[in-house]
């Protein structure tokens, strides 16, 4: 399987670059602690992008990951961040667009508990999908 550049950001490593096989075991390692991974599409720099995240990030408590720029959080937990082409397959992030995440995340420090990937566009409510890794094992 063909891999992506994508970025990964959690509390403990924050945001970095990283390939990572296109599968879906290879999103939920990028994810560590997902049962259900869920897909949500934000703008990020003037561009649409697919942060996968932890579905029960808000239930476990984990620290905020992504935010709109008023500090609404949408996203708690690690994230991967992927691109995505026409048919809504994950594709890679350009090196420019992966180096501009990893700036805005760590631009967007929360109080030194997580990172915020700033969200400059709307995100939606309800996730673009949820994908149930317990088949994908």
């Amino acid at each position: 399987m063909a891999t992506i550049r994508a970025v990964a950001s959690d509390p403990e490593r924050g945001p970095r670059i990283v390939q990572v096989e296109n599968t879906l075991a290879a999103f939920r390692a990028a994810v560590p602690g997902a049962e259900l991974l869920e897909a949500h599409m934000g703008v990020i720099g003037g561009k649409a992008h697919v942060v996968y995240c932890d579905e029960e990030g808000l239930i476990k408590g984990l620290d905020p990951s992504v935010a709109d720029p008023l500090g609404l959080v949408w996203i708690r937990g690690p994230v991967l961040i992927t691109d995505a082409d026409e048919e809504g397959g994950d594709v890679s992030l350009t090196e420019e667009e992966a180096r501009s995440i990893v700036g805005s995340c760590r631009a967007a420090s929360y109080g030194g508990r997580g990172l915020k990937v700033l969200v400059t566009g709307p995100m939606p409510v309800f996730p673009t999908g949820l994908v149930d890794l317990g088949a994908a094992k």
